[in-house]
């Protein structure tokens, strides 16, 4: 017997939105966290400096102490509307800490043939094993409980990065390319679940406006499932009113073409 399993249009909540913002230390990435609704930070570095600070947990000193914070937010509402992650670059490093350690035990391959292991790509028997380890500890332990805060607790959530930069030469000019400072591999598994990527840069090298991109180039990658704005301000009002222009011009234009359908 057939089921209904379709969820009607008037029954699908609006979930929150998930972002993942990267950029240079200082550029303005955890004041536009502290602006987001009622947020609770994960640190792994104190982020606040002089501003007023939000409401915290410690910062973590471990993956596990990380794990701990996600587990106690999803444990029991307390109330938060935002998690910040702050930064979830440094939760990689620790994450690969582990597989690192793990690779050391007593028992272990590497020890069994004499060999410490002191980097990720040793880990795991080598090969980049230690690298492909840590991004499916990233989609088996950290993922899932993100999005039970997300769908469940219908929370935004909101991780930090640092920047990395690439310089590349060519006869003609010199330029740069920026990315999360994190392994290719564990990016790609936030890229694809954020809804939007924003990296953060002042306008120019000399200063200016201080902006979130949110659309890709050649020198960085960004995207906006929300809106179509090349930059917006570091700003989370200004990120709040792109996204209620961005659904205001979506429903129009599925009004518009429901209208064209019809005169056919």
């Amino acid at each position: 017997m057939a089921t209904n399993r379709i969820i009607k249009a008037k029954d699908r909540k609006i979930a929150p939105p998930r972002i993942l913002i990267y950029g240079q230390e200082g550029i303005g990435k955890t004041t536009f966290a502290m602006q987001a609704p009622n947020p609770i930070f994960i640190q792994t570095e104190n982020g606040f400096g002089n501003r007023p600070p939000r409401d915290a947990f410690p910062v973590v000193k471990s993956y596990d102490e990380f794990l701990q914070d996600l587990d106690e937010l999803i444990c029991e509402d307390l109330g938060y509307k935002t998690l910040v992650v702050d930064h979830i670059d440094l939760v990689e490093h620790m994450m690969q800490i582990v597989e690192i350690q793990e690779s050391n035990a007593p028992g272990a391959d590497a020890v069994k043939n004499g060999r410490q292991v002191k980097t990720i790509r040793q880990a795991a028997g080598g090969f980049n094993n230690g690298v492909e380890a840590v991004r499916n500890r990233l989609l088996d332990e950290v993922v899932p409980r993100l999005n039970v805060l997300w769908e469940q607790r219908r929370m935004v959530v909101i991780l930090l990065s640092h920047c990395s930069i690439e310089k590349f030469k060519t006869p003609e000019e010199e330029y740069k390319n920026y990315a999360p400072s994190m392994e290719r591999s564990f990016s790609e598994v936030l890229t694809q679940w954020a809804d939007c990527v924003f990296f953060a840069k002042a306008q120019s090298r000399h200063g200016g406006e201080r902006r979130l991109y949110c659309q890709p180039t050649a020198r960085y990658f960004a995207k906006s499932r929300y809106f179509n704005d090349e930059f917006i301000p570091i700003d989370y009002d200004s990120f709040r009113e792109c996204c209620i222009k961005g659904k205001e011009t979506y429903w129009q234009n599925a009004q518009n073409l429901n209208e064209k359908e019809e005169e056919k």
